[in-house]
Parts: C-alpha cells; sequence; structure tokens
C-alpha cells in the first residue's frame, strides 16, 4: 500500500510538473519577450558611455562640432545641452592653453548606472570619473600629470537619426563657469 502512495504521489509531481511547464511555454509563446527591452536599455547605456568617452576626447583634441550628430537639436533640451558642452570644451582648452599645457589623453570610468527605458526613449543616470592627462610646455622634463573630476549626469535619449540622441542632460558639474 505504501509503494502505491509513493507511486502516486510521484506520478502527481510529475503530472503537476509538466503541466506548470506547458503553463510557462504557452505565456512565453504569447506575450512578447522581455529580450528587447532589455537590448534597448544595453543599447541606450553603451550610447550614452561613448557620448561621454567622446566629449572626454574633445578636450584633449578640441573639435566640438563632432558632438552635433548626438543630440536632438530640434529640441529645447537637445540644443541647450549641445551648446552647452560646446561651450565647455572651448572652456577647458582655452584654460589649459593659458596655463602653456598641453592634454594628451583622457579617460572616462563609469562608477554607476541607472537606466529606463521605453520603445524610443529612454532615461538614463551615469555616475562617472574623467582623468585628463596633461603635460606643461615650458617644462618637459616634469612630465605628464592627471587630473580628474566626478560628475553625476542625467540624460533622456531618444532614438532617431543614427541612432540615440540626447533630448535633455542635467549633471553637477565641478567645471560649472563653462
Amino acid at each position: 500500500m505504501r509503494k502505491k502512495a509513493q507511486c502516486a504521489g510521484a506520478w502527481l509531481g510529475a503530472a503537476l510538473l509538466t503541466a506548470w511547464l506547458v503553463f510557462l511555454a504557452t505565456v512565453l509563446t504569447r506575450w512578447p519577450p522581455v529580450w528587447p527591452a532589455l537590448a534597448a536599455r544595453a543599447e541606450a547605456l553603451e550610447a550614452a558611455q561613448e557620448l561621454l568617452k567622446l566629449r572626454a576626447g574633445l578636450l584633449v583634441r578640441g573639435d566640438p562640432a563632432e558632438l552635433e550628430p548626438f543630440y536632438a537639436t530640434e529640441t529645447v533640451g537637445g540644443a541647450w545641452a549641445l551648446e552647452k558642452e560646446q561651450a565647455r570644451i572651448a572652456y577647458v582648452r582655452r584654460w589649459g592653453q593659458v596655463r602653456n599645457i598641453a592634454f594628451t589623453s583622457a579617460r572616462v570610468e563609469f562608477t554607476r548606472s541607472a537606466v529606463e527605458t521605453g520603445e524610443k526613449k529612454a532615461g538614463i543616470s551615469l555616475c562617472t570619473h574623467t582623468l585628463l592627462t596633461y603635460r606643461h610646455l615650458d617644462r618637459p622634463e616634469a612630465g605628464e600629470a592627471t587630473l580628474g573630476w566626478r560628475t553625476v549626469h542625467w540624460l533622456e535619449l531618444a532614438k532617431g537619426g543614427p541612432g540615440w540622441q540626447v533630448e535633455a542632460e542635467w549633471y553637477l558639474d565641478p567645471l560649472e563657469g563653462a
């Protein structure tokens, strides 16, 4: 009798597991999977990180016009964010020229991120540490030195044109005078 109860219990467990798997298979094939949402999240985050790396690189090489494709300039927020960043790059480069400093490299480290995505919009919060390496032109024997600063960015991106574009951006900037 005991063996029959054990067999019945095993059979019931197998039947419940099978029913659960059939249910899951039905549910997963009827509704759109979450993978596209995860892909959009990763894509938007990568676009924001690449933009911030480009901006750091422009502190060294200088051409702020390279930023234009990354901003939705038809929006007030996008146009303002582009103007602010171009002015910031010009400010840092002038600051270096006045001090007879040549910037040699830039690096951005990302320490924290949060991303909210929709189908064509994304809100991204990023904490960055920008490291700018330089040398004094009038004292080459001194070698290179590095300065750095941390910023917290909030970007609103929209998918359009060549990819994700900035529609608005806010950040706490230690170089606020730019």
